[in-house]
């Protein structure tokens, strides 16, 4: 074990101390916020319930918060507190611990709600309690060190940056580019992620082909849909979306379909059929 770890451990044994039935219940469910159902049903929520542009900008930087945080982690290959010290297991958790994914992803949507919130009260007490309580139920559970959920942190930042000042650049690029060029380089985008051997750079080759294609499907049938009007078409798009994403866990439930199916046929449900739905009862949603 090396010096920084070891004067990490004690931090991770005092929290400890406090273990409960309540608190390791409570954690458990933020244990699920970075989850990969969540995360789909987030985006989904927000592409097709409230924007369309807004759910593109959010799946994307998700992809790429995935993609730093594994590189992150096979370039470190830190271990996890309870492999070092077996009586701090509380749950298990796969893959290295450097950097904590749960906390980058706190921090990235913080960081997003206190810009775009209208209510900044709301938005710092609520961001800044969501990046606390995560990063203190990862230490609890020991999985991650403190070095771990201030990587996690730096990264998210950085993530930050990107999505405020160099996605602008590229939505320039995207609207005086033709929509065939757009779909081509996706798809050329996402065989980048083809060569890993890692499970989940396959996943997301799959999340990139499908809502690459979904997209250019959804332009050249003229399907996009604007901003919800009103919350009640927010709660209708958002009711159909999710109705879909119910049926497709079902399927894979009952005929044990492959995981990178159900994530094509998710991708290709938020960017493409769930607007043909939508489209077909937009009166309806109207009235």
């Amino acid at each position: 074990m090396n010096t920084l770890h070891s004067f990490e451990i004690p931090l991770i044994e005092f929290i400890q101390k406090f273990r409960n039935l309540f608190l390791d219940d409570f954690f458990k469910i933020l244990d699920y916020f970075d989850n990969f159902y969540f995360t789909i049903f987030i985006i989904a929520i927000i592409w097709v319930g409230y924007d369309r542009k807004w759910g593109v900008k959010i799946f994307f930087i998700i992809i790429l918060s995935t993609i730093l945080n594994f590189s992150f982690k096979l370039l470190f290959k830190s271990p996890r507190p309870f492999e070092l010290i077996p009586s701090l297991f509380v749950i298990d958790a796969k893959n290295y611990g450097f950097p904590s994914g749960h906390a980058q992803t706190a921090v990235l949507y913080a960081g997003i709600m206190v810009k775009y919130l209208k209510n900044k009260k709301f938005a710092w007490i609520f961001g800044l309690s969501l990046i606390f309580l995560i990063s203190l139920s990862r230490i609890y559970f020991g999985v991650h060190f403190l070095t771990d959920i201030l990587g996690g942190w730096i990264i998210a930042l950085f993530l930050l940056w990107i999505f405020f000042y160099i996605f602008p650049k590229i939505e320039v690029f995207i609207k005086s580019t033709k929509p065939i060029y757009l779909f081509l380089m996706s798809q050329i985008f996402a065989l980048l992620f083809l060569f890993s051997k890692e499970p989940q750079s396959f996943c997301v080759f799959v999340g990139i082909l499908s809502v690459g294609l979904g997209l250019f499907l959804s332009y050249l049938f003229d399907l996009f849909l604007p901003s919800s009007k009103s919350f009640l078409e927010g709660v209708l798009r958002s009711f159909v979306v999710l109705s879909g994403f119910i049926l497709l866990f079902f399927v894979e439930l009952s005929f044990n379909i492959y995981l990178f199916l159900i994530i094509y046929f998710l991708g290709l449900w938020i960017s493409f059929f769930s607007n043909l739905i939508l489209k077909n009862l937009q009166r309806f949603l109207k009235i």
